[in-house]
């Protein structure tokens, strides 16, 4: 072989570098197709497998309960759920896809070092309108969800060694022992006077297992919302008849003529066991 040869083929020249670019370029493009044909197929096959498998539950439940039904309103009502699973899978397959493409296409263009630190709120703010193919009614459970997850991996970051300091200070609470408890409890009392004052915001599967697990009579919850829903002021300008048969406060609608400790206590052997029922 000549030396013009062997000087043409030198990993220098300006061939063979031309080369390697080439399969650098390729060898990215790949990674980026499998990372997106990743990211598509697994969204969809969870919004398949959760959302459909809800549906699924909720169906088999309700004909044990109910028994067979009318024909034609059971196959729109199952071509309703098909489709509301499919439109699931859709926003998150849409949602995974367009995330990994921004995120790739900032760091190609604008480079991964530089774009770090912002890149992938950029690419989350842009997937966030493909909440839209999920359907056209409301979605802020999911929503409110998705804002959950978002602030638990910040307050994730924010407690790492490497997080700023000013940061770290402002999480302390978070690393407290006892925490979680704290947190399950300022949700719990969110959560319960929604179940009594509007049950309509919570999905009716749970608003019927908290009926179950309340242990009172449907009526009683009717009361409770009524008593709270009510003014003091239109409660006073009602009749003297229809006044009168109104307790002054709710304890007497829970637990007439006991005392909330006894009540407590009295009740809390047939709460146990409708709770190790579940």
């Amino acid at each position: 072989m000549s030396r013009g040869d062997e000087e043409d083929q030198s990993p220098s020249s300006p061939t063979a570098g031309s080369k390697s670019c080439d399969e650098a370029k390729q060898s990215e493009f790949s990674r980026f197709w499998n990372r997106f044909g990743d990211s598509v197929i697994k969204s969809a096959a969870i919004g398949l497998s959760l959302r459909g498998g809800l549906h699924i539950l909720s169906v088999t439940l309700s004909q044990l309960r109910a028994g067979k039904r009318d024909e034609k309103r059971s196959t729109s009502h199952l071509l309703a759920l098909g489709a509301d699973t499919i439109k699931f899978a859709s926003f998150l397959s849409c949602f995974s896809g367009t995330f990994v493409t921004v995120d790739e296409a900032l760091a190609c263009f604008l480079g991964k070092e530089r774009t770090k630190h912002w890149r992938a709120a950029v690419a989350g703010a842009c997937a966030a309108p493909t909440i839209f193919l999920a359907g056209g009614e409301s979605h802020f459970g999911l929503a409110a969800y998705i804002l959950l997850r978002g602030l638990l991996l910040l307050v994730r970051c924010g407690n790492k060694s490497d997080a700023p300091p000013i940061i770290n200070k402002m999480l302390f609470f978070t690393r407290w022992e006892h925490s979680d408890v704290i947190l399950v409890c300022l949700a719990s009392s969110q959560l319960l006077p929604a179940w009594i004052v509007f049950p309509e915001t919570l999905p009716r599967s749970y608003v019927r297992f908290l009926n179950l697990h309340g242990g009172k009579d449907q009526r009683v919850y009717d009361g409770l919302r009524e008593w709270i829903l009510r003014p003091a002021a239109s409660r006073a300008a009602l009749p003297m008849g229809e006044s009168a048969g109104r307790p002054p406060n709710p304890c007497q609608l829970v637990h007439p003529g006991l005392s909330c400790a006894s009540h407590a206590v009295q009740s809390m052997p047939a709460s146990f066991r409708r709770a190790l029922s579940v």
